[in-house]
C-alpha cells in the first residue's frame, strides 16, 4: 500500500491502555521523527491523553526499544518497520507489549537531489527492477514488498499533523526532553 504506522509499545506491567499510564516516561528517537514523536503526540492528542513529564531522546528506535524493555521508559512509539526486524531479531521485543498503533501515513520517501529532478522516472525504474531482480530471502529481510510511486499532495497529512502539533504547543518541546 506505501503506507506505515507507529507501533506504541510500554513494559509488560504497564497498562494495556495509553491513557492509563499516568506520570509516564517517552522514549523517543527524535523530535524530528515522524514515526517516534509527532505520530506519538498525535496519537496521545487524539485518546485525550496528557503531555507526558519525562522524555528520554533514545537516538534510534531500537534505543527506544530498550530503555523501555529495560524500565526506564514507559512507552515508546517504534515504526512497524523498526518493531518488525526487532521482532526478528532483539530480544527486547519479547520484553514489551504493543498498546496501539497509529494512523497510517505515506511511506518514506526515497530522496535523492534537486539536480536529477528530470530522471525521477528512471531512477524510479531502476528502484523497481533492483527490488524484483532480489531474491526473496532477501526481499524478506528487508521487509520490500514493492515500490509505490506516490504523488508530493500525498504527503500533506504529515505536515498537517505537525501544523496541529504547533497549534496546540506541542511541537518542538526540547524543555522536556531530558
Amino acid at each position: 500500500s506505501g503506507s506505515y504506522y507507529s507501533v506504541m509499545i510500554t513494559g509488560p506491567d504497564g497498562s494495556d491502555q495509553i491513557g492509563d499510564l499516568g506520570d509516564y516516561t517517552v522514549a523517543c528517537n527524535d523530535v524530528r521523527s515522524q514515526s517516534g514523536y509527532a505520530a506519538f503526540l498525535q496519537y496521545i492528542a487524539s485518546e485525550g491523553v496528557n503531555l507526558p513529564t519525562q522524555w528520554l531522546l533514545s537516538g534510534s528506535h531500537r534505543a527506544s526499544l530498550e530503555l523501555v524493555a529495560s524500565g526506564k521508559a514507559d512507552v515508546a512509539a517504534l515504526d512497524a518497520v523498526s518493531w518488525a526486524l526487532a521482532r526478528r531479531h532483539d530480544l527486547n521485543a519479547q520484553r514489551v507489549k504493543v498498546i496501539g498503533h497509529t494512523a497510517q501515513t505515506p511511506g518514506l520517501p526515497y530522496i535523492t537531489s534537486l539536480e536529477n529532478r528530470s530522471n525521477a522516472d528512471e531512477m524510479r525504474q531502476a528502484i523497481s527492477e533492483a527490488m524484483a531482480a532480489l531474491g526473496d530471502t532477501d526481499r524478506d529481510a528487508m521487509l520490500l514488498t514493492g515500490f509505490v510511486i506516490r504523488r508530493p499532495d500525498e504527503y500533506d497529512v504529515i505536515g498537517d499533523g505537525w501544523k496541529q502539533l504547533s497549534e496546540r504547543g506541542w511541537q518542538n518541546l526540547p524543555g522536556d526532553i531530558g
